[in-house]
């Protein structure tokens, strides 16, 4: 039973060996529309920072990464700003922090 499959061997040498088709490149062109969004993430990104600082800010806590931060947010602190970036990529919009 177990030589059932090296019948198919030949076959997969064969079309390994086999030189690729030719086949012209297909350049891939976003839409208006994906190049407006991607603007508007990169702007967003620029100008905000990335999304970890946006959520150290909206939670109040410091950007720097130094150790005395403070006490931790409470669970409904995380709940809300959690909530709110949730309702923001629902609507595929930028979190504001």
């Amino acid at each position: 039973m177990r030589c059932q499959h090296l019948a198919c061997l030949p076959v997969l040498l064969w079309a390994c060996a086999a030189e690729p088709p030719d086949l012209p490149p297909m350049p891939v062109v976003p839409s208006p529309e994906q190049v407006r969004y991607q603007e508007m993430e990169l702007a967003g990104f620029v100008h905000r920072g990335p999304l970890a600082r946006q959520i150290l800010r909206a939670l109040d806590l410091p950007e720097d990464g130094s150790p005395d931060r403070g006490p931790p947010p409470s669970r409904a602190a995380l709940e809300e700003v959690y909530r709110a970036l949730a309702v923001c990529l629902g609507r595929g919009e930028i979190f504001g922090g």
